[in-house]
Formats: structure tokens, C-alpha cells, sequence
């Protein structure tokens, strides 16, 4: 919940970053968080700096290459 807040009260029409370069799991609720907020903006929500294993759950469930995402792995992986 505090994910899904936090991101509702950007007042932004652009593109909002979220650095998930200490994320080290993500679970169904917070992608579910990550994906409604894509979906609310009109701008990208950019997921910078993943790790390998996220990047591999958002391509498992299928949302990684959604229009609304845009995921931004750090140099190197």
C-alpha cells in the first residue's frame, strides 16, 4: 500500500522513475502496484536498475515489454 500511494500522489503528466537498484524480490502485490500505476499515468513509469532476477519476473509475468513500462536495467547486466 505504501508503494501504490506514494506513486498516486506524483502530480506528474510525465514520466516517473523508480530506481530498483536495491530491490532484491518483488512479490505479486507489488508488481500489481508498479503495473496499476502504469497504467493510471500518461507518461512511462520507468524501473531503472533491476536486478537480472526482476527483470526476469516482469518478463515471466508478461509486462516487461508493456507500452506503459519502460525497463531501464543498469549497464552491464
Amino acid at each position: 500500500p505504501a508503494l501504490t500511494d506514494a506513486l498516486s500522489e506524483l502530480e506528474t503528466d510525465g514520466s516517473v522513475v523508480l530506481d530498483l537498484q536495491e530491490l532484491t524480490f518483488i512479490d505479486s502485490s507489488g508488481i500489481h502496484a508498479i503495473f496499476t500505476q502504469a497504467l493510471a499515468r500518461e507518461g512511462q513509469l520507468v524501473l531503472a536498475n533491476p536486478s537480472a532476477e526482476i527483470v526476469r519476473t516482469l518478463e515471466i509475468m508478461g509486462i516487461a515489454d508493456h507500452p506503459q513500462l519502460h525497463v531501464k536495467p543498469a549497464s552491464g547486466r
